[in-house]
């Protein structure tokens, strides 16, 4: 195998160069900001959400977020999704509900399994909660067994925060 060496000659190196250097500057940082998605994009980045005694949305973010691949719910197309996971409490109850920050319309719905690997739907929702937004009660769960939540802003076109909370 031969190694080759190229060499680039400038006749005026400080105009030359600037211009190229500072392109690829550009596209390197900016293609990050353009491309960043949100560290629960997928099922095996879920956040996981506590259930409470009352309802305190906490205040997440769908920018960037792509779908999943998971499949369409049976309850709403699908847009970019974010994921979220709780693991269900003795009373084998909870309540899922989410608030309109960004944007007033969702989809969420809820799997069972032990991983992200082979989920099955257990209950979908669009539009059950305020303005459009999505809402969950769900009982006769087993407790300590975990359910992932998928959310989306309906149809795709929207993104940025939205608030959820467990109760």
């Amino acid at each position: 195998m031969k190694n080759i060496i190229y060499s680039i000659r400038f006749d005026n190196m400080k105009q030359s160069i600037f211009i190229p250097v500072s392109l690829i500057l550009f596209f390197v940082f900016s293609t990050n900001l353009v491309f960043a998605q949100p560290s629960n994009d997928d099922c095996s980045g879920a956040i996981e959400l506590t259930p409470a005694a009352t309802c305190t949305y906490s205040t997440y973010d769908n920018t960037g977020a792509t779908d999943s691949g998971e499949g369409t719910p049976g309850c709403s197309s699908i847009g970019p999704d974010v994921w979220f996971y709780i693991i269900i409490p003795a009373s084998g109850a909870v309540e899922i509900d989410t608030e309109s920050i960004d944007f007033t319309d969702s989809g969420m719905a809820v799997y069972t399994g032990n991983n992200c690997n082979g989920l099955t739907e257990l209950d979908c929702d669009d539009d059950g909660g305020t303005s459009l937004m999505s809402y969950l009660s769900l009982s006769g769960l087993t407790a300590g067994e975990t359910l992932w939540i998928r959310f989306w802003e309906y149809g795709g076109g929207s993104e940025g925060q939205f608030g959820i909370c467990v109760t």
